[in-house]
């Protein structure tokens, strides 16, 4: 038995609606921080709260997930937008 097979047994594979949450959440993530640089941070003036409607919050219940399984994507969203 191969190592990739051993671990799959042990951890079983994602559900699709596992990997369904996921995107969503990384969707929603990665559509708050796009819409935070874009409007609220700037290079010479300190950081302004996101308004009403633009909230983290607000963007989770948009994409129909939570705002944990957003944070959850923090890492991926970063190297995305670095990568970008």
């Amino acid at each position: 038995m191969t190592r990739e097979n051993y671990l799959r047994e042990i951890l079983g594979s994602p559900s699709i609606d596992s990997l369904i949450a996921e995107k969503r959440a990384f969707d929603a993530a990665l559509a708050y921080e796009k819409n935070c640089r874009m409007k609220y941070d700037h290079p010479l003036f300190p950081s302004r709260n996101p308004i009403k409607g633009e909230r983290i919050s607000d963007f989770a219940e948009k994409f129909q997930t939570t705002v944990n399984e957003m944070k959850l994507q923090w890492k991926a969203v970063e190297f995305t937008l670095d990568k970008a």
